[in-house]
């Protein structure tokens, strides 16, 4: 299948499901996590990831992360994702 050009961009901060989430995502696609003042058990998680684009920000704030994300993100469509979702499958290519 060809790569769609999309940026997924996930908030978090401290939510173990973000694996979950990050699996999930069954097409090919930019996965941008903006890590908002991260625990150290999501900056082990993250690093499971290594297709997984990373930015860090030193305070919180969910706008901030999702502004941030936006300017990071290398794809003209942006799809906004909590971490504590899922998607199903084939969803994506639906979209």
């Amino acid at each position: 299948m060809n790569k769609i050009p999309l940026t997924i961009l996930i908030p978090c901060s401290d939510d173990p499901l973000l694996g979950r989430c990050i699996e999930s995502i069954d097409e090919e696609v930019e996965i941008l996590v903006v890590l908002n003042e991260p625990s150290e058990e999501i900056k082990m998680l993250i690093k499971q990831y290594p297709k997984v684009k990373t930015t860090f920000l030193k305070k919180k704030g969910i706008a901030l992360a999702y502004n941030t994300g936006i300017n990071t993100a290398t794809n003209k469509w942006i799809l906004l994702m909590d971490s504590d979702c899922v998607f199903r499958g084939g969803t994506i290519r639906k979209m």
